[in-house]
């Protein structure tokens, strides 16, 4: 066939394609997904060559959540044409939707790469990197696209909650109040202005903001729970209770404001109270380590140290690389006059990490009961270094120095822990 002739048939068939892509594309713009599916079908059996066919039918697949049929269409469109930002960012979405964050970051990168001045590339990956929470890149990606596309009040925002992760309140603060004068009702920007106050600890400010929240977000839980946390920053832990059983309330399936309550029944001295919370935010999410810890740390201190084991166990079960789940069984069976037992779960924290001084300082407890003097004093200097401003390291480490007759330098860390316990 000579190429006059194939360019003829390519025309014809173009032009046979083109009205079942114009209902398509009609069909599509009404979001009738599944109809217009049908109607770029035939277009690419009619004209198999126009990658735009593949890439509007995988966004229908994707709206669907077809997404491995969504993924096929996109690849295949890419076979065909691949100089085309849209593509890799409809990929991303596909694979964000396969629950495959590595690949969907890997197209993003490659866009930006290619296409830097891609302001929704920027955004898109800014929200994959918050849900990896690796917030500072979110930051670097969120700055970005406001460099291209100026300050929105939604942008902002979202800089705005990566900050305030960070413990940034200042930064955090800034951001919402700007989102705020764009937008001056906008929800989103509101909530996070109540956060970074509260990490600020301008916690009257707070509440302000709160009051505010509270009716714009039609009565949501998370306002209210917004509200106890500033109301509880400045101890007024009974109002704050009125908000955290309103967030209950209104949201008794999130595992999260159970917890809430329950740490706050605890503080107001309603141990029993709290561990019925606790039970019920557990029987919603039996594999949160943080509820388990929690709920062991209540029955610690109701001196209940066998039933406190088994939550941290179970903590240790449910993730045995975090070091944290370690340190808090081996504080409890130093309380049951386990020392051994303590001593094992300790070292496989410090294993896990060696940058918590309390570790450090959980074993030289552990070796000051054995009377192995030296190993303590080792220890608790290792948790010195590590925090300076650990007053119990320094009132044990005295007392071994004490009882090993160096009693000038026993005096000093004495002094110290004091001096410490003091500023807290």
């Amino acid at each position: 066939m000579s190429t006059s002739v194939k360019i003829s048939f390519r025309i014809i068939r173009w032009a046979a394609m083109m009205p079942f892509r114009i209902i398509g594309n009609i069909l599509f713009g009404l979001n009738l997904h599944n109809h217009c599916m049908r109607y770029y079908t035939l277009a690419i059996k009619v004209y198999p060559w126009n990658y735009l066919l593949y890439y509007k039918r995988a966004l229908a697949l994707d709206s669907l959540e077809r997404y491995h049929e969504a993924l096929e269409d996109i690849e295949r469109a890419m076979d065909i044409y691949s100089d085309n930002p849209d593509l890799y960012q409809e990929r991303s979405y596909i694979y964000f939707g396969l629950d495959n964050i590595k690949k969907a970051l890997s197209d993003l990168d490659y866009l930006i790469k290619k296409w830097p001045k891609h302001p929704k590339a920027h955004c898109d990956r800014g929200a994959l990197h918050v849900l990896t929470q690796n917030y500072s890149k979110a930051i670097d990606d969120f700055t970005a696209e406001i460099s291209l596309t100026g300050e929105s009040a939604e942008t902002l925002t979202y800089r705005s909650a990566c900050r305030i992760n960070l413990n940034e309140f200042r930064l955090g603060l800034a951001d919402a109040e700007k989102a705020l004068i764009l937008e001056p009702n906008n929800e989103n920007a509101l909530a996070r202005k109540v956060a970074a106050l509260t990490g600020l600890e301008k916690f009257e400010a707070a509440v302000l903001s709160a009051n505010k929240l509270v009716p714009l977000s039609l009565c949501a839980a998370y306002a209210y729970d917004l509200r106890a946390d500033a109301l509880e920053g400045y101890n007024e832990y009974e109002r704050a209770l009125k908000d955290r059983q309103q967030a209950v309330k209104l949201d008794p399936k999130s595992p999260p404001y159970w917890n809430y309550l329950a740490l706050l029944y605890f503080k107001m001295g309603k141990s029993k109270t709290a561990i019925k919370c606790f039970n019920k935010a557990i029987k919603l999410d039996p594999v949160s380590t943080v509820l388990r810890i929690n709920r062991g740390g209540v029955l610690t201190s109701d001196e209940n140290f066998e039933k406190a084991f088994e939550d941290y166990d179970a903590a240790v079960q449910i993730d045995g690389k975090d070091p944290d789940n370690y340190y808090f069984r081996a504080n409890v069976l130093l309380e049951m006059d386990h020392p051994d037992e303590c001593e094992r779960d300790i070292n496989m924290a410090l294993k896990l990490t060696k940058k918590d001084p309390f570790y450090f300082y959980l074993r030289g407890k552990v070796h000051e009961k054995r009377i192995d003097l030296k190993k303590a004093l080792t220890d608790y200097s290792k948790a010195i270094k590590l925090d300076p401003k650990c007053a119990r390291a320094y009132e044990r480490r005295g007392a071994v120095y004490y009882d090993l007759g160096e009693k000038g330098k026993a005096h000093a860390d004495s002094t110290k822990a004091r001096a410490l316990e003091a500023k807290e």
